[in-house]
């Protein structure tokens, strides 16, 4: 598992192109080391979750009246049922599933590098495909 400083630096050496790379320099500002703090507080938190493992899918996202409004796109995911009972990892909590406002493709780097340290195991939530009745009878793909 990385320490903070060890986590920080890797971040920077892998997300410099962002903008990062002042880091170098001493001349992180305030908002990019909060950020790369959350980052981390994600990587611990996916580390230490109850469950032990990681659930990898994508987000049913839902409009103002509850209705579900990416399911063409995705198909099946991971509703607020699953993400409830597999828990919610964020800045603040841990859990199986990555759920937070403040996504991004490092964030995400970082729960799944909390889940890959910690030798965890990982669950694939994938859309379920849609079975015609000419592939009811044959082995799924």
């Amino acid at each position: 598992m990385y320490t903070k400083s060890q986590f920080f630096g890797d971040f920077i050496k892998a997300y410099g192109y962002l903008g990062f790379a002042n880091f170098k320099f001493g001349q992180l500002g305030d908002s990019t080391a909060r950020y790369i703090d959350m980052c981390f507080k994600v990587y611990s938190n996916a580390a230490t979750n109850p469950l032990q493992a990681l659930v990898v899918g994508r987000i049913v996202k839902k409009n103002g009246d509850g209705e579900r409004l990416n399911l063409n796109e995705i198909g099946h995911g991971l509703d607020d049922i699953e993400r409830e009972n597999f828990g919610k990892t964020d800045v603040e909590s841990g859990g199986a599933v990555l759920d937070t406002k403040h996504w991004s493709i490092a964030m995400n780097d970082s729960w799944l590098m909390g889940g890959i340290h910690a030798q965890l195991n990982f669950a694939w939530r994938r859309p379920e495909p849609q079975r015609t009745s000419s592939t009811r009878n044959s082995a799924p793909p």
